[in-house]
């Protein structure tokens, strides 16, 4: 049985489910099945994909569409997110190996390493391991250690499985690109010529033109953005700074020339 991860909040705000038509959705749902089963490659070869696409009439309607969604290699057609996310659980199961790998075993079992101030391991079994030992007859009992407080911070987080690790790193990568998206919006606010409102300039930075021509309308929410609508509407924006700052170095007046006075 094969699975694929599939984040219905990012499916949502992508502009494939904003742009597309139900058709042009369901053959690329269909052909992104079939990328996750073909291990991330789908061949050049159309027939198959018409067949894949689940309906092989309505193919030619929906073909440009929905293969701008795709990359061409020699090796077949390939999906950038399909990609990043299969590199980003690939990260994460390396490092879960790993820590397997280097965690004590006894007897086939995994054990955890005895704490320091631990019991030694020949104490009586029928003992509790955190009582000492009673003192002798001719002994004075030794005052009661005060409890020592509970280290704060020191708890560690339970392990995540692969894939929540891997939908936890994209979304944290998600949500620095906002932020750095809205500070230089700030920072065109400031800066901007003509004095926009903060809100025209989200709108510029954030439309795009598709492969096939079609101008998109730009969004306000960064939100409402996917991962790589955030990275080139970041870099849009900082192009835009650049020139507006290029422009302002060439009007600006030079500074006068201090001339010296004679003694």
């Amino acid at each position: 049985m094969r699975a694929a991860w599939w984040w219905i909040d990012r499916w949502r705000k992508s502009t494939a489910y904003t742009d597309m038509t139900l058709a042009e959705q369901g053959a690329y749902r269909n052909l992104l099945d079939e990328l996750w089963l073909r291990g991330g490659l789908l061949p050049d070869d159309d027939r198959v994909l018409a067949k894949v696409s689940g309906d092989a009439l309505e193919w030619p309607k929906v073909r440009a569409k929905v293969m701008a969604r795709f990359q061409r290699t020699p090796e077949g057609w390939r999906n950038e997110t399909h990609d990043e996310v299969v590199r980003g659980s690939g990260r994460q199961a390396e490092k879960g190996q790993k820590r397997a790998a280097a965690a004590p075993r006894l007897g086939g079992k995994f054990t955890s390493h005895a704490p320091a101030g631990a019991p030694a391991a020949h104490q009586p079994t029928n003992q509790p391991l955190d009582q000492p030992e009673a003192p002798a007859a001719h002994q004075p009992p030794s005052p009661s250690p005060s409890p020592s407080p509970s280290p704060v911070g020191r708890q560690e987080e339970p392990t995540l499985p692969p894939a929540d690790r891997a939908e936890r790193s994209i979304r944290l990568s998600t949500e620095a690109l906002r932020t750095k998206l809205y500070g230089l919006i700030d920072t065109m606010a400031r800066e901007d010529p003509e004095q926009a409102d903060p809100t025209e300039l989200m709108r510029m930075v954030t439309a795009y033109d598709k492969p096939d021509g079609t101008h998109v309308k730009g969004v306000v929410e960064a939100a409402l953005l996917t991962h790589e609508r955030l990275e080139k509407s970041i870099a849009d924006a900082e192009a835009q700074l650049a020139e507006w700052r290029e422009a302002k170095a060439r009007v600006s007046p030079a500074p006068p020339l201090r001339v010296a006075q004679q003694p």
